[in-house]
């Protein structure tokens, strides 16, 4: 090689084999495409002396590079490429919610924290009555009025405070006039972690608002027909109670009298509590009983309930045991309802027990409370009825052979009143057949100070002069015979001008005063009695078939002493004539409310 390499190596020879390697350096030629000929010779063994390790070396980190290069254009071009996607997506995901926004019954805006409109969709533009290029960017208060915006103006303060907001009212649209609305706004927060502005929703409630109106009217008028029904259910009912009273006391025993007497006392029974029921349910849904609250004993409570419910056991052949503890049990409470509670588990117990069975009462204090049981050994209760039995309408065996059924609303009662005495109600069962066990449980007070009177009132009174006013002609005309049977003087009215003028010939000590009256209501014959004859005489009793909450609240302004509804209990009645307050829980266990 060095041989050729001396014969051959002219000046032009080695400067054309430097530029062929200036040339591969730069790049410009592949080694491949070199000519043989340049290459030949003095060059090729130049080429060689200058290094053709350093040659190979530069060509392998030029192509690295050249490779490197062209990575970083693709992953350019492919990150140009996902940023171009993502940009079309959002574009997409932008109109796809456009269109929803636009198309949504709700209208819907972004405001700023300024109080300015950034967005808002088509339907709300239209509520308001403009375009949404004349809403985007102004100040609400600018676009909605100052009156509007001054209504709506804490509810932004809220939101901005950082709050979820939501309310209903009444605002006036652009077309429809004045509408119900509800409206969520939802804070937003920046990047900096504060609230800059929130979005809105604004539903139109109104068809809403007037469904709940109508519901609420027909709830209404579903209270005024019970109230309705129940005054004239008590108008016959009234007459029939007092006949059947004035045969208790005039007629000599006699056996087949007696029964008969006594069917049409439980009847009579019967139908009164099924419409004191209805309206006591009533009241109850609609919160309108009030309790008049006092510390009573257990015993007395058991006492009137085993009354009222005993000619329905005896009807039955039932065997009743009551067993309470010779220490006395107190709880706080009003003595009629509990009463009512405890005597319509009896009456259950009676009506689900077939005929002859065994129905046992017992109470016991536990360390807060005071418990007590009806037990029976009637149809019981299945086991997937547990859970509903104290449902409104609910009946365990609804079919037509229980004829002593009722309205399933009974338990209902006895639910809703213990809730409201603080308490609570069980049911146990061990299925069909078995019977049942209803608990009752009440807060325990201790005993108070003073023992309270005996439950018995006495119809034993000193002879009234009883003014009885009427236009149900059956009613006065029996009251007034039961009344004199009791050794009372009496005279009988039916309408409120004679009812005045009775007053001032008669001077009773008694008024029994019904309220519709013909002529002259009888809130306006007390109010004029009063203003006449002042508070001490005569003792004004509104005896009507009207109990609900604000007749006696009427009855009470108009300057009556008592309230009760008919029919009205004999002992009710006597304790009344006696001057005794029928607020006294002792003394009377008055089924009016």
């Amino acid at each position: 090689m060095s041989d050729r390499f001396a014969k051959s190596a002219r000046p032009y020879t080695i400067a054309a084999s430097l530029g062929v390697l200036a040339l591969l350096i730069g790049g410009l030629i592949a080694l491949r495409r070199v000519p043989w000929s340049v290459l030949s010779g003095a060059g090729e063994t130049l080429l060689c002396a200058l290094g053709g390790a350093l040659i190979i070396v530069l060509a392998e980190g030029l192509r690295r590079a050249r490779r490197s290069a062209a990575d970083q254009a693709a992953a350019l071009r492919a990150s140009e490429e996902r940023f171009r996607i993502a940009v079309e997506s959002a574009r997409d995901a932008r109109s796809r919610l456009q269109t929803v926004t636009d198309l949504t019954p709700a209208g819907m805006a972004r405001c700023s924290r300024d109080l300015r409109y950034v967005w808002v969709n088509p339907q709300l533009a239209e509520w308001i009555g403009r375009s949404v290029d004349e809403i985007v960017g102004r100040p609400i208060q600018e676009v909605i009025g100052e009156s509007r915006f001054r209504t709506f103006l804490p509810h932004y303060e809220a939101v901005l405070a950082g709050h979820r907001v939501e309310h209903e009212q009444q605002v006036e649209f652009a077309e429809g006039g004045v509408q119900w609305i509800s409206a969520v706004y939802v804070p937003m927060f920046g990047s900096d972690g504060a609230v800059d502005g929130w979005v809105a929703a604004v539903t139109n409630i109104t068809q809403r608002k007037r469904l709940e109106l109508a519901l609420l009217e027909a709830d209404r008028r579903k209270d005024e027909f019970l109230a309705l029904l129940a005054h004239e259910l008590r108008n016959p009912l009234a007459p029939m109670r007092n006949a059947l009273e004035v045969l208790h006391l005039t007629t000599p025993p006699e056996p087949l009298l007696d029964r008969a007497r006594a069917i049409i006392d439980r009847q009579l029974l019967h139908l009164s509590r099924l419409v004191d029921d209805l309206l006591d349910l009533s009241r109850i849904t609609q919160g309108r009983i009030q309790l008049q609250r006092t510390r009573v004993a257990v015993s007395v409570v058991v006492a009137h309930a085993v009354e009222v419910s005993t000619p329905l056991i005896e009807e039955a052949g039932h065997r009743l045991e009551v067993c309470l503890p010779r220490e006395p049990l107190y709880i706080e409470g009003d003595i009629t309802r509990l009463a009512q509670i405890i005597g319509n588990l009896l009456s259950n117990a009676a009506k689900y027990t077939p005929r002859g069975g065994r129905i046992r009462l017992t109470a016991h204090r536990e360390p807060d409370e005071v418990r007590i049981d009806v037990e029976d050994t009637g149809i019981g209760i299945p086991a997937d009825m547990l859970p509903h039995i104290f449902d409104m309408f609910v009946q365990v065996n609804p079919s037509l052979d229980r004829t002593q059924g009722g309205l399933g609303i009974g338990l209902t009662l006895v639910s809703r009143l213990t809730a409201m005495h603080g308490g609570r109600v069980e049911a146990r069962s061990a299925g069909l057949g078995e019977g049942s066990t209803f608990s009752v449980r009440l807060p325990a007070v201790e005993a108070p100070g003073d023992p309270l009177q005996s439950a018995e009132p006495s119809v034993r009174t000193r002879q009234r002069r009883v003014l009885i006013v009427d236009d149900n002609v059956d009613a006065a005309e029996s009251l007034s015979m039961l009344l004199r049977a009791l050794g009372h003087e009496t005279r009988l009215e039916h309408d409120g001008e004679q009812a005045l003028i009775a007053v001032q010939t008669f001077d009773p000590d008694v008024m029994l005063l019904d309220i519709g009256l013909p002529r002259l209501n009888g809130y306006e014959v007390a109010r004029r009695v009063r203003r006449e004859s002042g508070r001490e005489r005569p003792r004004l009793i509104a005896l009507t078939g009207w109990g609900q909450a604000e007749d006696r609240r009427l009855a009470s302004e108009a300057g009556f002493d008592h309230h009760v509804t008919k029919p009205v209990e004999l002992s009710v009645l006597t304790g009344l004539l006696a001057g005794e307050p029928h607020s006294d829980p002792a003394a009377l266990a008055l089924r009016a409310s």
